[in-house]
């Protein structure tokens, strides 16, 4: 299967100038360097992921996107297909057929805006899939408010599908979705329910559910500053469990090509038990070197309540894009 997507990859990457005339190729690439403050670490560059995407209009009513999806924290690296989706748009909103990325945290990750920096915590701590197979809906009245739903397999599109069950995502966001580089503001609401078997020991399964709901906003002022933040609980009913995130970020343009930024991550994996959360802080500042290259240094700090060591990590991320 590998061989044959990089092969898919070879061809469209061959094939680009006679794509390019029928549509929109662009590629993005994350990279760092990090050190860690454990002696017993080892220090060294990384890549982090690659895209490649291809967007087409096919008619007035249809487009299509196809993207892969280099996940290269792994060894060996592993190719995927992330997006293979076509877009019918109507007079009643539009429909999304195929693999497609998900509303879950579609709008915070844009609030975030820095996605190549660190993933946006429901993305971090895999509450979340980014994309997935099935069917989606979207509308949007009068350009402020924007509805969204999902009915898809539920595995993510790096996992074949296990059960027969389904999982739906809903979202509402009222405001500008998309941030970085505008003025305006955002607030919404997720919801997602997904149910599953559950068996606690020699008993039958018994049908259980995943329940995940939250709230976001962001605010911006074009080139110069924005900020945002999220609340999530995830629900458990087999076994009974409460997750919860709560976190703020922010990004202040300093001076030309030069931005600072900072986030706040609390992630509580029991909020019924007593010293298991952990906070996760990012500082640093992104330079724009040239276009389509931006460097940031950073620093990270995750502190834990059950009193363990904190982790230090100091990195240089790299993001280039072609577009």
């Amino acid at each position: 299967m590998k061989n044959n997507l990089i092969l898919l990859l070879i061809g469209l990457c061959l094939g680009g100038t006679a794509l390019a005339e029928n549509g929109k190729i662009s590629s993005l690439v994350f990279f760092d360097y990090t050190t860690n403050a454990d002696q017993n670490a080892i220090d060294g560059f990384g890549l982090g992921r690659v895209y490649f995407t291809y967007e087409t209009k096919l008619s007035d009513a249809l487009k299509f996107k196809f993207q892969t999806d280099v996940d290269a924290g792994n060894v060996p690296m592993n190719l995927y297909i992330k997006i293979a989706q076509v877009d019918w748009n109507t007079a009643f909103g539009k429909v999304t057929f195929g693999l497609q990325g998900m509303n879950t945290f579609s709008v915070q990750e844009k609030n975030w805006g820095l996605r190549y920096i660190e993933k946006s915590p429901m993305d971090l701590y895999k509450w979340a899939n980014s994309a997935d197979m099935g069917v989606g809906y979207s509308y949007t009245v009068r350009e402020k408010l924007h509805l969204s739903a999902k009915f898809v397999n539920g595995a993510g599109y790096k996992s074949a599908e296990t059960d027969s069950y389904k999982k739906g995502s809903f979202q509402i966001a009222f405001g500008e979705v998309a941030l970085p580089g505008k003025t305006g503001f955002n607030v919404g609401s997720i919801f997602t329910y997904e149910p599953y078997d559950y068996s606690s020991g020699l008993a039958a399964p018994e049908k259980k559910s995943t329940i995940v709901y939250g709230a976001f906003g962001g605010l911006s002022v074009e080139k110069k500053f924005r900020l945002g933040g999220e609340f999530q609980r995830c629900v458990k009913s087999g076994p009974d469990l409460t997750l919860q995130i709560f976190s703020v970020y922010g990004n202040y343009s300093l001076m030309t090509a030069v931005d600072l930024f900072g986030r706040f991550d609390l992630m509580d994996p029991d909020v019924d038990s007593n010293d298991d959360g952990e906070s996760y802080t990012i500082l640093g500042l992104s330079y724009l070197a040239a276009k389509g290259l931006t460097i940031a240094p950073n620093f990270r700090y995750t502190a834990y309540q059950d009193s363990s060591d904190p982790d230090k990590l100091f990195k240089v991320n790299f993001e280039f894009k072609i577009s």
